[in-house]
């Protein structure tokens, strides 16, 4: 059962609730506003980064759980070509259009409807916004099935245009309040990565983790080697990789607190997933009066690869009129013995 509370005018909270987990949402930027798990020892924490309202949580700098659109990541010079049209996006992130400009879906109020233990988040996306083509509708779906929450994106648009979402949610499963995660673990479901440039725009090159500080296809102390002289992690200042998956199957990351015990599933039917592991927090206020900082959490943003339009090998982000784009990332919480 989801409870629905008023927050601001249009604004809500939905909050749903397992025998394990609690799951609370928000229609602004369809986003995810707070998750509460228990460790090993059976006490639950909050393991997002977080707000303690929805006013300082719509303040807030780091796109904290947001539905992230119309296209995640960067797009060099806010530039792409489609159907032989030009387009030009707004440049707010140095030179790079980033995570659909700075009024994205992670900054829309959206419209919700509810079922049972889910809510779906719909947004209407008009042509021409933020320089984007076609009329795009777009939905959110959120389930939370016993200790899973499913996330199932949809979108259909009556032109061509592009389309790449992801959620933003930072994740510290030792708790928001821990402070850094470089002592625990990750693994990745990826052989290769996209090689970005100093800007942390993709240069179209794709390459081989092997041999690298980047490959964490075994288990690995995610701060173990995020020093080392390897120049991506120099100019990201930590992990912000796109990780290309082995679509066998969906899993698609595995992190961990062997602190605390808590452990997250990331399985998805996207094609790629970017690792970042905070780089630029500073300060940030969140909840409970914390300020959360550099290194604080972990974001594993299911996605298409980014830049795709500008390169066609990447796959695929166009949407044409008449089709419909569907997909799904499953965040599953468990605890270690």
């Amino acid at each position: 059962m989801v409870i629905k509370k008023k927050l601001e005018e249009n604004i809500y909270l939905f909050t749903i609730k397992s025998s394990n987990i609690e799951v609370s949402l928000t229609n602004y930027g369809a986003s995810i506003f707070s998750i509460m798990a228990p460790g090993r020892d059976g006490r639950m924490a909050e393991v997002t980064l977080t707000c303690g309202d929805i006013n300082s949580f719509r303040k807030n700098s780091i796109y904290m759980g947001a539905t992230i659109g119309r296209v995640a990541n960067r797009i060099p010079y806010g530039r792409f070509t489609l159907d032989g049209r030009q387009y030009a996006l707004e440049t707010n992130s140095g030179d790079s259009h980033l995570h659909g400009g700075s009024c994205g879906f992670d900054k829309k109020i959206w419209d919700h409807d509810i079922g049972g233990d889910k809510v779906t988040f719909t947004y209407f996306s008009p042509d021409g916004e933020a320089g984007y083509p076609g009329n795009l509708r777009v939905s959110a779906a959120y389930t939370l099935e016993g200790d899973s929450l499913m996330l199932e994106y949809t979108a259909d648009s009556d032109r061509a245009t592009i389309v790449n979402l992801t959620n933003h949610t930072y994740f510290n499963l030792g708790g928001h309040t821990s402070g850094s995660v470089l002592s625990h673990t990750l693994r990745v479901n990826g052989g290769f990565y996209l090689e970005t440039n100093e800007n942390l725009q993709p240069t179209g090159q794709i390459l081989s983790v092997r041999d690298t500080p980047l490959d964490f296809q075994d288990t690995c102390v995610i701060g173990k080697r995020i020093t080392q002289p390897h120049t991506m992690l120099i100019n990201a200042g930590g992990y912000d990789f796109s990780y290309l998956r082995d679509i066998a199957d969906d899993f698609a990351a595995e992190y961990t607190d062997p602190a605390s015990g808590r452990s997250l599933c990331v399985s998805t039917s996207l094609p790629s997933i970017q690792v970042y592991t905070g780089n630029s927090i500073s300060n940030e206020p969140g909840k409970d009066g914390a300020l959360y900082n550099k290194h604080g959490a972990i974001c594993l943003e299911t996605q298409f690869v980014p830049d795709a339009v500008n390169h066609w090998y990447f796959g695929p982000t166009l949407l044409r009129a008449g089709e419909t784009m569907r997909h799904y990332t499953r965040y599953s919480f468990s605890t270690m013995c």
